[in-house]
């Protein structure tokens, strides 16, 4: 069955998640609770809303850290003031 994954890419993910996850909510630059993270194969999706700019691309940073840039879909919105 192509393109299913078997169990063991699904854990891997899981762990890649939680690990993003962890990352986010203990880093100093950003310690962002409300994102959610997903990964899609070997991209790592963060989606949410935070108060300014630059706690966006601090996310970003934090992720491209982890992941390498070009595995990261920052789709985290800054909320109008």
């Amino acid at each position: 069955m192509t393109g299913i994954p078997t169990p063991p890419e699904v854990e891997a993910e899981h762990h890649l998640a939680a690990h993003v996850r962890q990352a986010l909510a203990t880093d100093p630059r950003v310690t962002e609770l409300h994102v959610s993270v997903a990964v899609d194969a070997d991209n790592v999706v963060v989606r949410g809303q935070v108060a300014t700019p630059e706690r966006r691309h601090a996310i970003e940073t934090v992720l491209s850290e982890l992941v390498g840039l070009g595995h990261v879909r920052n789709e985290v919105e800054v909320l109008e003031a």
